[in-house]
């Protein structure tokens, strides 16, 4: 297997795990061999992936992910240092003990909480009745305020757990997952507590795919530019009259491009090192047989890329209408 592929399978889920990488590209092989090929392969590759691994899911590993972010945030709004804070977010509602398990409580402790923030703040950083800050106290006001952030972040996670409790018959689908996704974001890098929860596997395996979602197109960067420069050439050349239609174009935009875009080529004809259509072959023979489909595969990306232009000039190959 191409160990560029399996480098970026690694980068792009951020598993930092060489073996893990291997065993899903593969695995996204099996579901489509040419997944490695294009970033419209790998893509479509990765939905069905996806797809399948959510419905192989069980409510087990749900829990399992709900009850460590429930502990965490729990155990942070009870902690002694935040005590007061939360006594004082409570005094704005009616006297009661909030159930942190009940969909409804946790609403409604959110709800008091949001609709106070600005005179709890304003308590903190202000004079009694005035306008003057009170400098002398600043630090411990940016403090308490970053703790009331805390807390709020914390509230959120626990709301969207007690939301997902609260349907256990629900099918697992792509938004019970969208809502967990949230409950790690809301927790993760907001809360001291929390810093180390995502050394957990159960929680590495949930959150690998939102990693490195910056770098995900990089590895057919090449191939963009590529298909970005055909287009150009194509546009260019039809708007000053070529008479060629798209199939015959491409065939000289790749000739006029396969020398610049050298790194690419070869990249290309690396990607056939293992194709079955080399089987047989003496050495001589591979490096011939992996050039041609290199050059087919590229001619026919270029292909791809142009019909758009093409139909604006009407150089489609095989459709009607008169050729001008």
């Amino acid at each position: 297997m191409d160990d560029e592929w399996i480098s970026f399978i690694d980068d792009i889920f951020a598993l930092n795990d060489r073996n893990k990488a291997n065993l899903l590209a593969k695995e996204l092989l099996n579901i489509n061999a040419s997944a490695a090929d294009t970033p419209e392969s790998f893509f479509s590759t990765f939905m069905k992936f996806s797809r399948v691994s959510l419905e192989n899911t069980s409510h087990n590993s749900i829990n399992d992910v709900l009850d460590i972010f429930y502990k965490a945030n729990l155990s942070y709004i009870k902690d002694p240092k935040v005590k007061r804070i939360m006594s004082l977010i409570k005094s704005h509602g009616k006297p009661k003990i909030f159930n942190m398990r009940s969909l409804a409580d946790v609403e409604d402790l959110l709800n008091i909480l949001e609709h106070n923030g600005e005179k709890i703040i304003s308590k903190w950083i202000y004079q009694d009745g005035s306008e003057a800050i009170i400098k002398h106290n600043m630090l411990n006001s940016i403090l308490d305020v970053e703790i009331l952030f805390k807390i709020h972040t914390a509230i959120c996670a626990l709301r969207e757990i007690a939301y997902i409790r609260s349907r256990p018959k629900d099918k697992i689908d792509v938004k019970i997952m969208e809502r967990i996704v949230r409950i790690v974001l809301y927790s993760k890098g907001q809360m001291l507590k929390l810093d180390n929860l995502l050394s957990k596997p159960v929680i590495q395996d949930l959150v690998a795919s939102l990693k490195g979602s910056e770098n995900i197109n990089k590895r057919w960067e090449p191939l963009n530019n590529f298909k970005k420069e055909s287009v150009e050439i194509a546009d260019n050349l039809w708007s000053k009259g070529d008479k060629r239609l798209h199939n015959e174009l491409a065939i000289h935009i790749y000739k006029t491009l396969k020398q610049k875009h050298d790194q690419l080529i070869k990249h290309t004809i690396g990607q056939y090192s293992v194709s079955k259509a080399c089987e047989g072959l003496s050495n001589d023979e591979k490096i011939k047989k992996r050039e041609i489909l290199a050059d087919k595969f590229l001619i026919k990306t270029i292909r791809t890329a142009i019909i758009p232009v093409a139909e604006k000039f009407n150089r489609v190959r095989g459709t009607k209408g008169t050729k001008k």
